[in-house]
């Protein structure tokens, strides 16, 4: 099921895990744009959720040191989120489903069925794991409207 959401909405995401002060952020010093969550006064991120080709699932994008990026997993590890350049791949088509309260779990269909959207305990860098862990409950926290992010040529 598709969400009522503007693609010209930001949102900041937060896990049930870390709670409403460590929001989803990029490692700087990652040579393939991995995740993280982090403090708010670290590297946070603003998110849109722009509809994918297949209208019930999502491209999760954002802006990162002036460049447009969309969230995606590695081609050699589909367990591994990170930033990548928008293109119509099915690593960037994110489906979010409702879950726990306000929350959402998001896989996409490059992962495969029953992957969501987490972080490791330890180092709070994300990953895509199997069961039902706190880390794969997602808040989407509005910041507003902004431009929406470019690289994807609308269908």
């Amino acid at each position: 099921m598709a969400l009522n959401l503007s693609p010209t909405n930001y949102y900041e995401l937060t896990n049930s895990y870390t709670g409403s002060n460590f929001p989803l952020a990029v490692i700087s010093s990652s040579s393939d744009l991995e995740l993280r969550v982090a403090s708010k006064d670290d590297s946070s991120l603003s998110w849109q959720f722009l509809p994918a080709q297949d209208t019930t699932k999502y491209n999760i994008c954002t802006n990162y040191e002036g460049t447009s990026y969309c969230l995606d997993v590695l081609g050699n590890d589909k367990t591994i989120p990170h930033l990548a350049t928008p293109a119509f791949v099915t690593g960037q088509q994110w489906t979010a489903v409702p879950s726990e309260g306000n929350t959402y779990k998001f896989s996409n269909d490059y992962s495969g069925s029953g992957y969501y959207l987490d972080i490791y305990s330890d180092t709070k860098k994300t990953l895509m794991s199997t069961g039902g862990h706190s880390g794969q409950y997602w808040t989407l926290n509005s910041e507003g409207e902004q431009p929406t992010v470019s690289g994807l040529v609308s269908r």
